[in-house]
């Protein structure tokens, strides 16, 4: 998976800027229809879990602006089955990194193809191929070119808000977003009695994980305060989530829980303790407490927001250090993450459950 993205991004830097040149050289398409008149939508999501998660409230502001209208999605096979957790938005996915099934796009034609991929170019040339009336993206390089609307993206910005940008300027109507309200319903589960606390302690770049013995260490007070505690993870973290739990008695999920199992975890937990990782997002879309540990990448932008969330950064002068969708190796030994005390991830958690952790019955049936 590490290496098709690295692949991917390499094909982008090599090819992305020439591609987009050419494709400017061709003649628009006919004048779009009138928006009332939009019945096939093409969302195409590239990329991580953690965007396609956060791209789903700008999916039901979609819908719900055009709600007679048929949504497809243009994905990658590592981020696809986010889609599929919501299918009165989305009803059929396709992964572009499958080669029929982007040739099928090919035959194809929608009334609207929105890309949301914020900075590569390739999925730029991709909307610009398919046949489509009316296309809208993010504008943040000559990618902004290949579309009828072109949208200004703020770095600054909550990124689930930057997505449905892409809606206000293509209506014309803001489009809210409550941090509050959980927008991802997983069902619960009838047999299992809810963690506590959920640790995750992986993350797509080694640059954004915390550390095994600070999370071991943190693990351990938990435990010793009588919480449920759990370890949440992928394939690549069972290494290190094994040591974490050696010798302590909580449960370990890591490798052996699929994400859908995982995310209704998260649906059920009290807390979840992460870095920038799919598992924070997760745990914002499900209305679920957390403490985000925030070091190369930038909270602003990407760390929930609202009731019972606290976000921990103590950013040196090159943070954050992440640029275009890369992490660059650190030469300071990940110094920002460092800066993160056990001590003070045990100061927010005890301040998070002295207030009152929300129960998974004060939202598992909201969606906003």
């Amino acid at each position: 998976m590490i290496r098709r993205r690295k692949l991917l991004k390499s094909l982008d830097r090599l090819m992305g800027g020439i591609l987009v040149r050419l494709f400017c050289l061709r003649k628009n398409a006919p004048p779009p229809k009138p928006l009332s008149a939009i019945q096939t939508v093409l969302v195409i999501r590239p990329g991580g879990l953690g965007d396609a998660v956060l791209l789903i409230p700008m999916l039901r502001a979609l819908k719900a602006r055009f709600p007679s209208a048929t949504i497809h999605a243009l994905a990658e096979r590592r981020n696809a089955e986010i889609f599929g957790w919501a299918p009165d938005l989305v009803t059929t996915v396709f992964c572009y990194d499958r080669g029929r099934d982007l040739m099928r796009l090919l035959t194809q034609r929608y009334d609207l193809v929105i890309d949301t991929e914020q900075w590569h170019r390739l999925s730029a040339v991709a909307a610009r191929m398919i046949r489509a009336g009316l296309r809208c993206g993010f504008a943040t390089n000559e990618r902004g070119r290949l579309f009828n609307i072109p949208v200004a993206y703020d770095r600054d910005r909550y990124e689930a808000e930057n997505f449905l940008a892409i809606v206000e300027a293509l209506t014309g109507k803001p489009a809210a977003f409550d941090p509050d309200k959980p927008f991802l319903k997983m069902p619960r589960s009838a047999t299992r009695a809810p963690i506590t606390v959920l640790i995750a302690p992986g993350a797509s770049y080694p640059e954004k994980q915390w550390g095994l013995e600070k999370f071991r260490h943190l693990a351990k007070w938990l435990v010793d305060r009588g919480h449920a505690v759990g370890l949440i993870g992928g394939p690549t973290d069972v290494g290190p989530a094994a040591s974490i739990a050696e010798m302590l008695p909580l449960q370990n999920f890591v490798g052996r829980a699929t994400l859908r199992e995982t995310a209704r975890l998260i649906a059920e937990a009290g807390l979840v303790i992460s870095g920038d990782s799919v598992a924070l997002h997760l745990a914002a879309a499900l209305g679920t407490a957390s403490i985000a540990l925030f070091g190369p990448t930038s909270p602003r932008q990407w760390a929930p927001r609202g009731h019972g969330r606290r976000t921990l950064y103590h950013p040196p002068h090159c943070s954050p250090c992440s640029r275009f969708g890369h992490i660059p190796p650190c030469p300071y030994d990940v110094d920002c993450l460092k800066h993160i005390t056990v001590e003070e991830v045990q100061g927010a958690a005890q301040e998070i459950m002295t207030s009152g952790i929300r129960k998974p019955d004060d939202h598992s049936d909201k969606i906003a």
